[in-house]
């Protein structure tokens, strides 16, 4: 994600790269293979999403900072060495 300059990551989506929201809050910057993950998103995809990926240096940290209790889905992440 960081290495596609992307921000935005929809866990109802998941898309691999994540994605960067325009001004109106649409999907851009959004891989080839990810373009059908992307049809139906839309405002009823708010709560799945979490942004700012560029605010933090690693993704832990993002998430740790992002996934509060309410968050509807569990996220784990493997620590890779």
């Amino acid at each position: 994600m960081q290495e596609l300059g992307n921000t935005h990551y929809c866990f109802a989506c998941l898309s691999g790269g994540g994605y960067r929201p325009d001004d109106q809050g649409k999907p851009t910057n959004v891989d080839e293979d990810d373009d059908w993950t992307f049809e139906n998103h839309g405002a009823s995809h708010a709560s799945y999403v979490i942004g700012d990926a560029d605010k933090y240096d690693d993704v832990w940290s993002w998430l740790e900072a992002k996934i509060t209790p309410e968050f509807p889905y569990v996220v784990t992440v493997p620590q890779i060495p």
